[in-house]
C-alpha cells in the first residue's frame, strides 16, 4: 500500500516526465530559459518570468554554527514575506571541480611572466610550468551562484491583462513559437523583481555576504558550462540582440530573428542521451543524478555536506531550489495520507508533520517553504565504473548527512540532469519536501569565503581549497601595516618570504620596487639569490649583507639626502631615537623628563657647526682617491676649502654618486654631538637640570656618549659603505645578535635602528618642505625622484622583531613608521614570535595580520584579547593551524579593506621549488648554498625539488645519520652533495639541449 500512496502522491508531474521521456519529448521542452535582456542582466523565460542570476563571492568572517544560525534567522526574516505566497523562487547552485581549470591556471601564471618580462626578466619555461601545474592540482574550482526569480503569479488579474496588452508581436506565427506570456518586459513585474533584488542585496551587505550580479551573457554561457563540463567554452557568447524584444518587422526575417535569440536553441545544443542506470550521455560526458528524498533528521549545516563530497575528489555540483508553497504540498499528501492512515506508520507521521509546520507557520510567522535539492556528479572520459564509484560515494556521503535519505529514480533522467544546472527551470523534478524557511536556508552555503583581492602575486587557499589572491600594497586597502604572529616553527619565515616575493615580482613597473629586510639570520638569503638569478639585469641592484658595527662598515644615522645641509623632520625624530638607546642601560625605560628637548637642540647645533656659513669640514686630499682625482683632471686651477664645495661642484658636473660620496665629510657625527653639547645655547638651558646620576644634562650626555663611541668607534665615523644604490636589499643582523648579556641586546637594538635607518634612506625622500633644506640648485633633482617614489612600491620588513622586545625606543620608532606609512605610500611589515612586541597602538595600526602555529588553552585566550579575535577566530586557531606539513601551512587572517573587516582561515602551499628557495633548515641550507656556488641557482632548485619534492632533505639526511655514525654532519652532507652534482649537471644539459 505504502508504494502505491508513493505513486499517487507523487502527482502528475512525475506521470508527465514518464510520457516525455518515452514520447522522445523535444529536449528543448527542459530548458525554461527563452530570451535576455542583457541591458538589466534578465532571462527571460518562456511562461513570462524574469530571473536575475548573482554569484555569491562569499562571507567575510570565519564560518561557524553560530554564525550561520544567524545568517539563517536574518536572511529568513527579509525573505518571509517574498517566500510566504506564490511569486518569488530561489536557487543555489554549488558547481565544484576538484582541480583548478588549466585556463584560469594559465592566466595566473601569465600575469605573473608578464610583470616579469617588465623587469627583462630569464623565466625558465620550466619553472612556469611547474608553477602552474601546482595551482591545478593544489586548487579547486568552487563557485556558488544564486537565481532569483520572480513570475507572473505576483500579479492580479488585471495586471496581466495589461501585461498581455504591451505585446509588441503580433504575428502568428512568430506566437506559436513563443508562451503567451513571452512578451515585452512588464513594468510592473520588474519594478516587483527589482525590489525584491533590493531587499536581497541590502540583507546579504548587512550579512557581509557578497554577492554580484552577472552579466547577462556571462550568466547564459555559465549555464551552458555546466550543461556540457567536458567542452571549453570559455569563448563562446550567446546570440543576443541589445534590442532583443523589438523583433525585425520584415516578414521574411521574423522567423530567422526568433530562432538567433532563443535561448533554449543555444543552449542545448548536443543531444542528452539516457544509458543504462538512468546515465546521462554526450559525447565524452557521463552524469548521474541523484535527489533528497528526505532531508537531515538533525540540524545539519552544508559544511557537514561539503567536507564528505570534497573527499569523493569528483567534481559534482548541487541545486537547491526554494518555492513557497510547502503548506500546499503537505495538504495534497496528508489528504492521501489521512485516507491511507491504516496501511502505513509513515502516513501517520507525515500527518503530524502537516500539524508541526502549520502550527509553526501560525506561532512563529515562518514561511513553510518547498526545497528541492539534486546533486549531479559527472566523468569526461566515457568511463562508466569511475561513474559509478563516484555516484556510490555521493549517495554515502549524503546519507551520512544527518541521516538524509536519497531517490536515485526520477522517472525522467534527462530533466533531473537539466533541473541540476542553474536557472533552466522553474518547477525542478520532484521529490519536494515542505520545511519552515530557517531551517532551508540553514542548509545553503552561505559561508564560503569571500574573496578580496582580486588579483595579487601571493596565492593563499583557503579550507575547501578555493585559491584566494593577495597583494600587498594591493589598492583594496587604505595602508598597508603587516603584523605576522608565529610561534617558532610555524612557517613565519617561508609566509614571510612568499610576501616579500610577490611584492618584488608583481611590482607591475620597469624598476624593481623598493624593499628593505631587516633580519637575523638568513632567512632571506634564499630569495634574494633567487631574484638575483631571474632578473640578471637587476641584479647589482638586489644586494644581501651582513651588517657589523666594524669600520669598513661604518654607517652615520647624521648622513642626510644628497644637498641637504639640515636632516627631515622625520630624520630628526629617528636621530632622537637613535641617540636616546646609547644613553639608556634599561631599554625598556623612557628618556628623563626634558631630555628629549635637549636631544633635539644637540641635533640642531650639531647641523649648524659644520653648515657653509660656520664651520665646515674642511676638505682633505686622501680621504677619497676617486674624488681627488675627478677634481685634478676636472679643476686644476680651481681650490676647495670645505667638502660643502666639493659637493656642490660635483652634484653641477652631474656625478652624483661623487657627490654623495664627498657629502659623507661634510655630515656630523656622534662625537660632534659632544661639542655641540658645550655650546651656551644648551649649557645655560640644562646646566642646573640633574638626571638621577647627580650630574647635569649636559655632563651626562657627555660621558654616555663618549662611553657608546669607545665601545662602538664605527657610530662616530664618516660612512663607509653606501647601500643608496640598492633596491632590495636584506640586512643580515646575525654577527650582532647576542642576548647572553644586556650590553649585548644593546647591541641588537643599535643594529636594528642601524639598519632601519638604511633601509629608510631610499623611502623617505625629502618633500617640498625638507628640499629647503639644500640649496636651489638640488630642488628639481629630489622633485623628480620624490615624484618616481611616489609611483613606486615601497616596503620595510622588521623580522625577529622580537629580539627588540624591551627597547621601548624601537617600538616607538616602528609606530612612528606605521602611523606614516600611507603618508609614504610604504608597506611595513613586522613579524614576531612574541605577543608583546604587538603593541595595542601597532595592532591599531595593522591592515594585514597573519596568526600562526597552535594555540594552546593558556595562550589561546592570551592571544584572544591581545589581538582582540572572536571566539570563533580562536576556534579555527585551534582546529587547523597545526604548523607546516605536506598540506602547507594553515593559519588566520585578517584583513582591514575599504569593504570591510575580512577574516579567515588560510592556507599556503607552495611548489618544492619555493620551499627550496626560502628554506630556513640549517642542513638544507648547507646543501643549496654549497650548491649555488658552483652551479646555476635555478639548475640547483629544480634538481633538488625534483629529488626532495617535499622541500626538505631531512629524512634522508637522518638515514645517512644512522647509516654512517662514524661520520661528522658535515662529511654527510658533502656526502650528499657530491651525490646531488651530477643530477644538478644532467638537468644543465637538458635545459641547453632545449635552448638549442
Amino acid at each position: 500500500m505504502k508504494s502505491w500512496f508513493e505513486f499517487i502522491h507523487g502527482g502528475s508531474r512525475a506521470l508527465v516526465s514518464w510520457l516525455s521521456h518515452y514520447l522522445k519529448q523535444d529536449l528543448h521542452a527542459y530548458c525554461d530559459l527563452y530570451a535576455l535582456d542583457n541591458e538589466q542582466s534578465i532571462l527571460v523565460s518562456k511562461d513570462g518570468s524574469i530571473m536575475s542570476v548573482f554569484e555569491l563571492e562569499g562571507f567575510s568572517q570565519v564560518s561557524s554554527i553560530m554564525q550561520l544560525q544567524a545568517l539563517s534567522d536574518k536572511l529568513s526574516q527579509v525573505l518571509q514575506p517574498y517566500l510566504s505566497k506564490l511569486g518569488h523562487s530561489l536557487q543555489f547552485v554549488v558547481d565544484y571541480k576538484p582541480a583548478m581549470a588549466a585556463d584560469k591556471a594559465y592566466d595566473i601564471t601569465q600575469n605573473w611572466q608578464n610583470n616579469l618580462t617588465l623587469l627583462q626578466a630569464d623565466i625558465p619555461k620550466e619553472l612556469v610550468a611547474l608553477k602552474r601545474q601546482h595551482l591545478i592540482q593544489n586548487c579547486c574550482d568552487l563557485r556558488v551562484f544564486i537565481v532569483v526569480s520572480s513570475h507572473l503569479t505576483l500579479l492580479d488579474k488585471e495586471d496581466i491583462k495589461r501585461f498581455k496588452s504591451q505585446a509588441t508581436i503580433k504575428d502568428k506565427m512568430v506566437l506559436e513559437h513563443m508562451s503567451d506570456y513571452l512578451v515585452q518586459s512588464a513594468d510592473m513585474l520588474c519594478a516587483l523583481h527589482a525590489g525584491f533584488i533590493e531587499s536581497l542585496c541590502e540583507v546579504f551587505k548587512q550579512l557581509q555576504l557578497a554577492i554580484t550580479l552577472l552579466d547577462g551573457t556571462e550568466a547564459i554561457r555559465l549555464i551552458k558550462t555546466q550543461i556540457y563540463p567536458h567542452k571549453d567554452l570559455s569563448n563562446w557568447q550567446p546570440r543576443v540582440r541589445s534590442d532583443s524584444w523589438a523583433l525585425q518587422t520584415h516578414e521574411q526575417t521574423k522567423e530567422a530573428t526568433l530562432g538567433n535569440i532563443a535561448l533554449d536553441r543555444q543552449l542545448l545544443t548536443d543531444t542528452l542521451t539516457i544509458e543504462k542506470s538512468e546515465t546521462i550521455a554526450c559525447d565524452d560526458l557521463l552524469a548521474s543524478v541523484i535527489g533528497l528524498e528526505f532531508f537531515p533528521l538533525e540540524k545539519v549545516g552544508f559544511y557537514a555536506l561539503f567536507n564528505q563530497l570534497t573527499a569523493i575528489n569528483a567534481p559534482f555540483r548541487i541545486s537547491y531550489c526554494i518555492r513557497p508553497g510547502g503548506q500546499a504540498l503537505l495538504k495534497i499528501k496528508s489528504i492521501l495520507a489521512k485516507f491511507l492512515a491504516f496501511s502505513h506508520a509513515d502516513n501517520k507521521l507525515i500527518l503530524n508533520a502537516r500539524d508541526l509546520l502549520a502550527d509553526l507557520e501560525r506561532s512563529e510567522s515562518q514561511a513553510i517553504v518547498k526545497m528541492t535539492m539534486l546533486l549531479c556528479t559527472y566523468v569526461t572520459n566515457q568511463d562508466v565504473l569511475q561513474l559509478k564509484k563516484q555516484t556510490r560515494a555521493l549517495t554515502k556521503a549524503v546519507n551520512a548527512w544527518g541521516s538524509a535519505q536519497i531517490k536515485a529514480h526520477h522517472g525522467d533522467p534527462c530533466k533531473a540532469y537539466v533541473d541540476s544546472i542553474m536557472a533552466m527551470t522553474h518547477a525542478p523534478i520532484d521529490p519536494a519536501t515542505a520545511m519552515p524557511i530557517k531551517a532551508s536556508l540553514y542548509m545553503l552555503p552561505l559561508q564560503i569565503p569571500a574573496q578580496v583581492f582580486a588579483d595579487g602575486g601571493v596565492h593563499f587557499r583557503t579550507l575547501e581549497r578555493k585559491l584566494w589572491h593577495y597583494q600587498s600594497g594591493s589598492s583594496e586597502q587604505v595602508s598597508w601595516v603587516e603584523m605576522i604572529y608565529a610561534r617558532s616553527g610555524s612557517g613565519k619565515s617561508v609566509l614571510l618570504n612568499t610576501l616579500n616575493d610577490a611584492v618584488a615580482m608583481y611590482a607591475q613597473s620597469k624598476q624593481l620596487p623598493i624593499i628593505g629586510i631587516i633580519d637575523i639570520g638568513e632567512s632571506s638569503f634564499g630569495m634574494m639569490r633567487r631574484l638575483q638569478a631571474m632578473v640578471p639585469k637587476h641584479a647589482d641592484y638586489i644586494q644581501y649583507h651582513r651588517l657589523s658595527l666594524s669600520d669598513d662598515m661604518a654607517i652615520n644615522v647624521f648622513d642626510t639626502p644628497l644637498g641637504m645641509r639640515k636632516p627631515s623632520a622625520h630624520q630628526k625624530q629617528f636621530l632622537i631615537n637613535f641617540i636616546a638607546i646609547l644613553l639608556q642601560d634599561a631599554l625598556d625605560r623612557d628618556l628623563p623628563e626634558g631630555m628629549t628637548a635637549m636631544l633635539l637642540l644637540i641635533i640642531d647645533v650639531s647641523y649648524q657647526m659644520v653648515s657653509d656659513d660656520h664651520q665646515p669640514k674642511q676638505y682633505i686630499l686622501g680621504r677619497c682617491s676617486k674624488i681627488d682625482q675627478y677634481l685634478n683632471q676636472q679643476t686644476s686651477d680651481q681650490t676647495f676649502d670645505h667638502w660643502w664645495q666639493v659637493v656642490d661642484y660635483l652634484f653641477g658636473q652631474g656625478e652624483y654618486t661623487l657627490a654623495k660620496k664627498a657629502q659623507v665629510y661634510a655630515m656630523p657625527t656622534l662625537k660632534d654631538t659632544v661639542s655641540a653639547c658645550q655650546f651656551s645655547q644648551i649649557k645655560d638651558i640644562y646646566y642646573k637640570v640633574i638626571a638621577s646620576t647627580n650630574e647635569t644634562y649636559t655632563q651626562n650626555y657627555n660621558r654616555l656618549i663618549s662611553a657608546a663611541i669607545r665601545q662602538y668607534p664605527s657610530l662616530s665615523m664618516a660612512s663607509e659603505v653606501d647601500f643608496s644604490v640598492a633596491r632590495i636589499l636584506a640586512l643580515d643582523l646575525k654577527s650582532l645578535d647576542s642576548s647572553a648579556a644586556d650590553k649585548h641586546f644593546k647591541q641588537t637594538t643599535i643594529g636594528y635602528m642601524l639598519a632601519r635607518y638604511v633601509l629608510g634612506l631610499n623611502i623617505y625622500l625629502p618633500d617640498e618642505n625638507d628640499m629647503l633644506n639644500a640649496p636651489d640648485i638640488y630642488h628639481s633633482y629630489h622633485q623628480t625622484e620624490f615624484e618616481q617614489s611616489l609611483h613606486t612600491s615601497k616596503r620595510i620588513v622588521f623580522d625577529e622583531f622580537h629580539r627588540t622586545s624591551s627597547a621601548k625606543i624601537v617600538q616607538y620608532q616602528v609606530q612612528r613608521d606605521m602611523r606614516e606609512a600611507r603618508k609614504y605610500k610604504t608597506q611595513i611589515a613586522l613579524a614576531s614570535q612574541s605577543l608583546e612586541d604587538f603593541s595595542p597602538q601597532m595592532i591599531s595600526f595593522a591592515t594585514s595580520m597573519f596568526i600562526m602555529g597552535n594555540m594552546q588553552t593558556s595562550s589561546s585566550e592570551e592571544t584572544l584579547g591581545h589581538f582582540q579575535l572572536t571566539q570563533d577566530e580562536i576556534n579555527v586557531l585551534k582546529s587547523h593551524a597545526h604548523g607546516p606539513s605536506h598540506q602547507g601551512v594553515t593559519f588566520l587572517a585578517k584583513f582591514i579593506t575599504k569593504k570591510g573587516t575580512v577574516g579567515h582561515a588560510l592556507n599556503l602551499i607552495l611548489p618544492a621549488i619555493d620551499l627550496w628557495t626560502y628554506t630556513t633548515t640549517s642542513e638544507d641550507m648547507y646543501v643549496r648554498n654549497h650548491l649555488w656556488k658552483k652551479y646555476d641557482v635555478i639548475a640547483v632548485l629544480k634538481t633538488l625539488a625534483d629529488i626532495f619534492p617535499k622541500g626538505t632533505l631531512q629524512q634522508k639526511f637522518r638515514l645517512y645519520k644512522q647509516r654512517y655514525q662514524y661520520k661528522s654532519v658535515d662529511d654527510i652532507l658533502t656526502l650528499m652533495i657530491d651525490e646531488l652534482i651530477p643530477l644538478v649537471e644532467e638537468n644543465i644539459l637538458k635545459e641547453d639541449d632545449y635552448a638549442e
